[in-house]
């Protein structure tokens, strides 16, 4: 059974790296094909990696790839930006270095939000990269969205509770998510248990979710069996820079 962890809320800043490259990518084409864009959002979830780099691929010119976020560190996020939609290669690199760690293609669409996030993928702690869709919608009344990712690579499925043991959502897999939630605005300590015997995985501290907003928390780090930072939930607020 696991002791109480320290939930870090993490907002968006806007000291994040530009970018590079999507606003500034030759769109110039033989044809007249409307060019459109994508909210682009990164988080580092994996603590077996370090310090790395977020890339994307440069449309304009083969093999060059921009940067997203340098040297960024476990549990920030970083974002969002305007990127370019359509069928786009991410990869993370070794902090400053031309050592690519991971890659994954996805397609963005236009006018759609997406979070691209680098988790432990196994056991074996191979990062990896997961491509997220976030909501447009926005909550109405005094009431917030909020879904789970489950991000840790020895935790199994997970159930989240309210402190009074009612069920918030149940049997989250390892490296999936779950659709958004509507909650009344306040302040909630849940806590996740194992979907198979009900034992505790993880306490919250309190976190205070402010109406109107939506959120993503992400549990992260391992159970014991695993060297790396223990098993955390990290909340992220999701708000657009130009907001």
């Amino acid at each position: 059974m696991k002791s109480l962890r320290k939930i870090g809320l993490v907002l968006l800043s806007a000291l994040g790296l530009l970018l590079a490259g999507c606003e500034e990518e030759d769109t110039s084409t033989d044809t007249d094909v409307e060019i459109g864009y994508s909210e682009l959002r990164v988080i580092h979830a994996a603590p077996s990696a370090g310090e790395i780099d977020f890339r994307i691929d440069d449309l304009s010119y083969e093999g060059i790839y921009n940067a997203i976020a340098q040297d960024a560190a476990y549990g920030d996020q970083y974002g969002y930006y305007d990127a370019i939609s359509y069928i786009r290669t991410f990869r993370i690199y070794e902090p400053n270095t031309d050592i690519v760690v991971a890659e994954s293609q996805f397609e963005i669409y236009v006018d759609h939000k997406y979070t691209v996030i680098a988790t432990d993928l196994e056991a074996t702690l191979n990062p990896d990269l997961t491509l997220l869709e976030d909501t447009t919608d926005v909550p109405t009344g005094d009431t917030v969205l909020v879904r789970f990712l489950h991000a840790s690579a020895d935790t199994p499925s997970v159930n989240i509770l309210k402190a009074d043991d009612s069920p918030v959502v149940s049997g989250i897999e390892r490296h999936f998510a779950s659709p958004y939630i509507e909650l009344p605005a306040a302040t909630y300590t849940f806590k996740a248990t194992a979907s198979d015997g009900g034992e505790l995985v993880l306490q919250f501290d309190p976190v205070t979710f402010l109406a109107g907003n939506c959120y993503t928390i992400i549990l992260s780090g391992t159970t014991g069996s695993l060297s790396g930072p223990e098993i955390n939930a990290t909340i992220y607020q999701e708000t657009s820079l130009d907001e």
